[in-house]
């Protein structure tokens, strides 16, 4: 488990992970300095079954605690259950199996987030293969909050959201194999399963992905 260092702020990291975990060793290896980071394990509600492998690749981590069960819990109230583990804590990453944030970046949402509650940033899917980008969105998930603060619908807060625009939060959501979509494509919200066909119809950019985060993920 990390230590909080006297006079140093409390960070944690809450984690969506199921189902499709093959970045989840990079995202945990991305956020191995802080205090504790909070796995929330569960068959998410209205999501069909599916071979799960969360507990296996968090082994190898210290700083990791695994909440798991029969609960089917939205994906809202998923984080909001993860939240309740970090009272005492000053700032929670948030965080799903297909995100990385470089370091720097971490640094820069902890330095912003002073006098707010919640912090959104920048987000680059990447699509395909590990080369190639679908154009920049406007979308920016929110990827920093209190401990606090509730979210009320997937991964939206209602309360005033800090832009983060120069810092990138590195999506692989859709580079995963095309049956692994058509699973994850199932459950997705509404409006989130448009939004993502609509994203994919799209022609995709050549890219190139930072040196850190290229050694996370190997």
């Amino acid at each position: 488990m990390g230590m909080a260092r006297c006079g140093m702020p409390r960070i944690g990291c809450l984690i969506r992970s199921y189902g499709l975990t093959d970045y989840l060793p990079a995202v945990l290896k991305s956020y191995g300095w802080v205090e504790k980071i909070v796995i929330m394990n569960y068959r998410f509600k209205s999501v069909e079954e599916r071979l799960d492998d969360t507990g296996i690749k968090c082994v190898p981590f210290k700083n990791v605690v695994i909440k798991t069960g029969e609960l089917r819990p939205d994906l809202h109230e998923a984080l909001n259950l993860g939240l309740e583990e970090f009272k005492n804590f000053d700032f929670v990453f948030t965080s799903d199996a297909d995100e990385l944030i470089a370091r720097e970046d971490q640094n820069r949402l902890i330095a912003g987030m002073t006098n707010e509650n919640a912090g959104c940033c920048t987000i680059i899917d990447y699509a395909d293969d590990l080369n190639h980008k679908i154009p920049h969105r406007s979308h920016m998930p929110v990827v920093i909050v209190k401990p606090h603060v509730r979210f009320n619908d997937a991964r939206c807060v209602p309360v005033y959201v800090k832009r983060f625009e120069d810092v990138m939060c590195h999506h692989f959501g859709y580079v995963f194999k095309p049956e692994e979509m058509a699973w994850k494509l199932k459950w997705e919200m509404p409006w989130e399963k448009t939004t993502v066909i609509r994203l994919l119809d799209q022609k995709r950019e050549e890219c190139e992905i930072p040196e850190e985060i290229k050694e996370w993920l190997k």
